[in-house]
């Protein structure tokens, strides 16, 4: 369970709001989610769970640079010419991000601390790297995250030089 890291954009930017569309919003950057924290109608913050987390989990630690503990994405294999040994090396630096993730799972679970099955990582498969033909500098990264549950996560997730 996590607050929920993503805000979906209505395109309204501004002290004086100006109403965008998708292609061109600021904001969301032709995305359609930005950045923050979401909240209910209530005020509460919105929390998520289940799939939903550990798809925002998986999400939040390729977007981060990599730590001294090993947490986040090597960025510095996006240097240089994307061919076909460096989508080799992205895809291992993937497994590598995910087996960390469920690995502090583990440690998590031994201290006591309860995930549900569609939570918990399994193991990741169907792996894909595609460079932006538009974009050179952005790669695509496509992968399935299996639960404990069997449940299939699909990810897609943009990294950027």
């Amino acid at each position: 369970m996590d607050f929920e890291g993503t805000v979906v954009c209505d395109h309204y930017v501004g002290n004086s709001p100006v109403k965008y569309v998708l292609i061109s919003c600021p904001r969301c950057l032709r995305t359609g989610v930005y950045g923050g924290i979401s909240t209910e109608e209530t005020g509460d913050i919105s929390i998520i769970r289940n799939s939903k987390y550990l798809e925002q989990a998986v999400k939040k630690i390729l977007v981060s640079e990599m730590n001294s503990r090993g947490y986040g994405f090597n960025y510095s294999l996006l240097s240089g010419v994307i061919d076909p040994s460096t989508v080799n090396a992205i895809k291992r630096e993937v497994i590598r991000c995910t087996s960390f993730l469920r690995d502090e799972q583990q440690r998590d679970i031994r201290r006591g601390v309860v995930y549900s099955p569609q939570e918990e990582i399994s193991r990741i498969e169907n792996i894909g790297v595609i460079q932006d033909i538009t974009e050179p500098r952005k790669i695509l990264v496509k992968f399935n995250v299996i639960t404990k549950s069997r449940e299939a996560i699909s990810i897609s997730q943009s990294l950027s030089r």
